[in-house]
């Protein structure tokens, strides 16, 4: 039990940027297309949030995975 408090900030923290993320694209898309510009533009802006919510994502696997394997008793060896 004590380990699912440990998981609840770095979860909230990834939604958080996620959403963050997520309005900075729409709010760039709405810029290309404010401009009229190229569908490459459109594309890599696409691409490159979606890489940055990916990687993310892919922290907070990584960071849960640590939280879970961390010994409760590392104070103790001390």
């Amino acid at each position: 039990m004590k380990n699912r408090k440990n998981y609840f900030v770095p979860v909230v923290i990834v939604a958080i940027m996620l959403l963050v993320f997520l309005g900075y694209g729409i709010l760039a898309l709405s810029a290309i297309n404010t401009f009229s510009r190229p569908l490459l533009f459109r594309i890599i802006a696409i691409a490159a949030i979606l890489a940055i919510m990916g990687a993310l994502v892919a922290v907070l696997i990584q960071r849960l995975k640590e939280i879970k394997e961390e010994d409760e008793d590392d104070i103790s060896k001390y």
